[in-house]
């Protein structure tokens, strides 16, 4: 069931917030470099696929490094949101994680991204140093990743690839063995790529829900009202429907902002539903943009929604 899913995936979520809000014990331990990271992308996920670009990682759950386990996960989430920022502004395609061992004792964590790349590597480090426009970079999230590695007994080191993009690689010492079954398993979750919906669902089943009779209804009734539901995940967009469907409503859906204004221009349409932040030509505001132009009626009733409020949610809507 798709409700089923999504809770569950929140659930997991809310997990990786809760492991990553934890007060850093400033103790120094062999950690599961796997569980470190895949907690660390689980808060990261949403932000890539919302941007269109790909997060993979690939690292094995036997690797474990001596390190405060919080602190790797701020430092995780510093560099892959770092990543996700050049490669937006580049346009690129996204980030890959990879770890493997350097001998017997360390372990390489490398972040490998196709973005605009450091234009200057000898300040990299240096604090307050940032490329980023006024108000969007502070200049000190290298330098905190350098400093929690050099904690750990680490090094990171940042270059710029000869295809593009950068390369930060963190140089962490090699822990005891101590990996378990559920390091193991989010391990293999995170390894996966991660695009715009880790679980694709399948359509059909609830689409042939809509018998021939209830459709035999809605087209004696042209009164129904009919809402279109806007949605770039396709889970959101079935409960949605189903949820709307089961009080009475003409349900329409659209995975985009663009995909929604050409339903508009072709169907009747009385209420719309849509996510803020979408991928594509025309996310939730660049949409209700469109239909104070177009469908001035429609666009005072429109109902916009977002779960992110570290971006486009801080615009101030008309």
């Amino acid at each position: 069931e798709p409700l089923e899913r999504e809770a569950l995936r929140a659930n997991a979520l809310v997990r990786s917030l809760l492991s990553f809000a934890r007060k850093p014990t400033g103790t120094l331990e062999s950690v599961g470099l796997a569980a470190a990271v895949s907690t660390a992308v689980g808060l990261c996920a949403h932000a890539f696929a919302q941007a269109g670009k790909t997060l993979y990682v690939d690292v094995t759950p036997e690797l474990c490094v001596i390190a405060d386990a919080q602190k790797l996960q701020h430092a995780v989430v510093n560099l892959a949101n770092n990543a996700l920022d050049a490669v937006v502004a580049a346009n690129g395609t996204g980030l890959e994680i990879r770890a493997f061992p350097e001998g017997e004792e360390f372990v390489r964590l490398e972040f490998d991204d196709d973005g605009t790349g450091i234009k200057d590597i000898g300040a990299a480090f240096t604090p307050f140093y940032t490329t980023k426009e006024a108000g969007k970079g502070t200049g000190l999230g290298l330098v905190l990743v350098q400093r929690f590695v050099n904690e750990f007994g680490g090094t990171v080191t940042a270059s710029n690839l000869p295809s593009g993009g950068a390369r930060v690689t963190l140089r962490l010492r090699r822990g005891a063995a101590v990996c378990h079954d559920e390091n193991r398993l989010q391990a293999e979750r995170s390894a996966r790529p991660r695009t715009r919906s880790d679980a694709p669902l399948d359509l059909a089943p609830a689409l042939v829900e809509m018998t021939s009779a209830q459709d035999a209804i809605k087209q004696e009734d042209e009164a129904c009202p009919r809402v279109l539901v806007v949605d770039d995940e396709p889970a959101i967009r079935e409960i949605q429907r189903r949820l709307l469907t089961r009080a009475g409503l003409d349900v329409l859906v659209a995975s985009g902002g663009a995909e929604a204004r050409d339903i508009m221009l072709r169907e009747r349409v009385d209420l719309v539903v849509s996510d803020l932040r979408m991928p594509g030509e025309m996310d939730g505001y660049a949409l209700l943009q469109w239909m104070e132009r177009e469908r001035p009626a429609l666009a005072k009733t429109a109902l916009l929604a977002t779960g992110d409020v570290s971006g486009a949610a801080s615009v101030a809507l008309p």
